[in-house]
C-alpha cells in the first residue's frame, strides 16, 4: 500500500497543474509529468509491486494502462518477455535496445501499432479477450479526451507522442545510456522521482523485478523474492518458437546501427 500511495502522491501534483494552468507550454509540461507518473505506476503494477491484493493490482494495471494509452494486460505480456530474454529476437518491447537511436525513432510508431497484435498472438484466449477490452477502452479514452478539448486534449496528444516514441526513451535509452547520464540521474534520486529511480537503477530492476521503483535505491542487495512479483508463468514465459531462444543482446553493449 505504501508504494501505491507514493505513486498517487507523485501523480497528484502534475494532475492539478495540468487542470489549473492556462499556458499551452505549462500544460504540455504537466501532461508529460503526469504521463511519466502513470507509466511508473503501471510498470510497478505489471510486476505486482504496488503492495495491493492481486485483484486490486489487476484493476490498477488495467486503469493505469488505459490512461497511458495501452492495454495493461498486453503491455505486461510483452514486458515479461523482455525481462525473461532482454534483447532476444522475440523481445518485441526491447527492439529499441538493439538499434541506434535514429532507427529506434523510426520503428517506434509502427511498434506501437503492432503491439496489440503481437501481444494478442502470444496470449491465451482468456487474456486475449481482456486485452481487446482494454484496447477498446484506450480508444474510448483518447476519443473522449480529444473531444473534450483543453487540458484533456493536451494530455491525450502528449500521451500519444510518448507512445509513438517509446522505443527511444523507454527501450533504447535505459539500456544504452551513457554512464555519465546514469550517474547524473543517481545524483538526483533523493527527489524519489519514479522516473529518475527507474532510469538510474534500470539494470538493478532487471535483477530485482520484485521491487517497486521506490525500493530500488533502498535495497539493492536484498534477495529476490519471486512471490512478491508476478507469477512464474507471467514473469518467465516459455519460448513458443525457435526465435525465442536466440542469444540475448547484452544490456548497454548492443551494436549501434545509427547515431
Amino acid at each position: 500500500m505504501r508504494t501505491f500511495l507514493l505513486h498517487l502522491a507523485f501523480a497528484i501534483g502534475p494532475l492539478f497543474g495540468l487542470l489549473a494552468l492556462d499556458s499551452p507550454f505549462g500544460r504540455v509540461v504537466m501532461a508529460a509529468l503526469l504521463f511519466v507518473s502513470v507509466f511508473a505506476f503501471s510498470h510497478d503494477a505489471m510486476h505486482r509491486a504496488l503492495g495491493l491484493p492481486r485483484w486490486a493490482n489487476e484493476i490498477a494495471l488495467s486503469l493505469g494502462g488505459v490512461v497511458m494509452g495501452v492495454s495493461g494486460a498486453a503491455a505486461r505480456a510483452l514486458h515479461m518477455v523482455h525481462h525473461a530474454r532482454p534483447g532476444a529476437a522475440d523481445d518485441f518491447e526491447g527492439q529499441g535496445s538493439r538499434l541506434g537511436i535514429g532507427q529506434a525513432l523510426l520503428i517506434a510508431p509502427l511498434a506501437y501499432l503492432e503491439a496489440p497484435l503481437i501481444a494478442a498472438r502470444r496470449a491465451p484466449a482468456g487474456k486475449r479477450r481482456r486485452q481487446i477490452a482494454e484496447w477498446f477502452l484506450v480508444l474510448l479514452f483518447f476519443g473522449v479526451c480529444i473531444a473534450s478539448g483543453g487540458a484533456s486534449r493536451t494530455y491525450a496528444f502528449v500521451c500519444l507522442g510518448a507512445q509513438l516514441t517509446i522505443q527511444v526513451w523507454g527501450s533504447h535509452l535505459p539500456h544504452r545510456a551513457p554512464a555519465a547520464l546514469v550517474e547524473l540521474a543517481k545524483a538526483f534520486t533523493w527527489t524519489r522521482s519514479p522516473l529518475l529511480l527507474s532510469f538510474a537503477f534500470h539494470e538493478l530492476h532487471h535483477r530485482r523485478a520484485d521491487l517497486s521503483c521506490f525500493d530500488l535505491a533502498e535495497r539493492p542487495r536484498a534477495r529476490v523474492v519471486g512471490a512478491r512479483s508476478a507469477s512464474a508463468e507471467d514473469r518467465w514465459p516459455r519460448p513458443t518458437n525457435p526465435a525465442a531462444t536466440a542469444p540475448q543482446v547484452p544490456l548497454r553493449s548492443c551494436p549501434s546501427a545509427s547515431a
